[in-house]
């Protein structure tokens, strides 16, 4: 007869970026005989999976503070209820105490940007005291949980660190890329340009250095070359958008950097095929889900120079220094020789993107979950 588990997903975190991405296609993957899976969520996000069950909140928990009050003083109560075995946290913020050495934990680091100095000390006051926090916060949970998952080499060297561990049995397992990114046939969606151009998809934040590849693109129009325009896709959720507007308006660029928000995840497949170059200046990732969805259309990419993009991206991507807009406007100006537009590159990077499916990301996180269930 097989042992059953009872498993609970802490996923209250997913509401944007990588973590619903993830969330969505690690579950839609078929459950271990073995386990029965609870799952905590945001109402919005939706699972296609019959097989899991989900527990209802009663409680907006928008903000972090309430989520975490919840977390500690309500969460507990459903591990009872459920007679739960072991808990999963999609992020490393967990917070709840008193079941800490009563019952099996796993987290999944995710979020880089406490762990990273330069951001420690760039941005608003706020920002920069949430990072500290959260970064006191990160070394005492991953100190406590039994198995931390890393999705990246350069993630669990970053923790290591920072929390003075060794992480050396605990498992990297990177996401996965979808199939539609892999689609070889371009279609036609009408809010594309008609002519090439170049396209940087990314939420709006000053570590993503929008505002340096405006002014490498203003350099180039500068010495009067002829550009193909440049397309910024990503949610306006913050200050830093509203700065990257303001300088687009500045340099008079307003037809030439197209900026576009609330587009289906689906279109990025075709958006990304139909681009002459795509651009990806990020200063601070965990593991770039955006950079590979690129290399899957095999299409020339501008990356950033730092680590983790080179761990993905190795020798099948072109790269700058994403904070020196004079080194992106001198990478960029390789891309605008139309034999360059077919480099042998592009087709590299397709195959190194086939090493990702959500499918292998998906069975190697339920082995981990077993293997600590099992583990005496």
């Amino acid at each position: 007869m097989i042992k059953r588990y009872r498993v609970l997903i802490n996923g209250l975190t997913a509401k944007k970026g990588g973590g619903p991405t993830h969330l969505k296609a690690w579950l839609k993957e078929p459950l271990p005989k073995e386990l029965e899976v609870y799952l905590l969520a945001p109402p919005e996000l939706q699972i296609v999976n019959s097989n899991i069950k989900r527990i209802p909140t009663s409680t907006k928990l928008n903000h972090p503070l309430k989520r975490m009050l919840w977390e500690y003083l309500v969460l507990p109560y459903y591990i009872w209820k459920f007679k739960i075995d072991l808990v999963f946290n999609i992020t490393t913020n967990l917070s709840f105490l008193p079941f800490q050495q009563k019952v099996k934990q796993i987290i999944m680091f995710r979020n880089m940007a406490p762990l990273e100095p330069r951001l420690a000390q760039m941005g608003p006051l706020k920002t920069r005291l949430r990072l500290k926090f959260l970064k006191n916060l990160y070394r005492r949970n991953m100190r406590s949980s039994k198995k931390v998952i890393f999705l990246s080499e350069f993630a669990k060297q970053q923790a290591s660190k920072v929390a003075s561990m060794d992480f050396d049995q605990h498992p990297i397992i990177p996401h996965g890329i979808s199939s539609i990114f892999f689609d070889s046939s371009p279609n036609v969606l009408d809010w594309l340009p008609s002519k090439p151009y170049w396209i940087y998809v990314s939420s709006f934040d000053f570590y993503k250095n929008h505002l340096e590849v405006i002014d490498a693109y203003y350099l180039l129009k500068q010495e009067r070359i002829d550009l193909p325009p440049l397309l910024f896709v990503g949610p306006p959720n913050n200050l830093y958008y509203q700065k990257v507007l303001h300088k687009i308006h500045a340099y008079g660029l307003e037809n030439e950097i197209i900026v576009k928000h609330e587009v289906p995840h689906e279109d990025l497949p075709t958006a990304y095929k139909n681009a002459s170059l795509i651009l990806f200046c990020s200063t601070c990732e965990n593991c770039p889900n955006i950079l590979l969805e690129a290399m899957a259309s095999g299409q020339p990419i501008l990356c950033s120079e730092l680590a983790p993009m080179t761990e993905f991206g190795q020798s099948s991507v072109y790269y700058c220094d994403p904070f020196n807009p004079l080194d992106i406007a001198s990478q960029l100006k390789n891309f605008l020789n139309p034999s360059n537009k077919s480099s042998p590159l592009s087709v590299s990077s397709q195959e190194l993107a086939q090493q990702y499916s959500w499918q292998k990301t998906a069975s190697k996180t339920w082995q981990v979950v077993l293997q600590e269930l099992e583990r005496s």
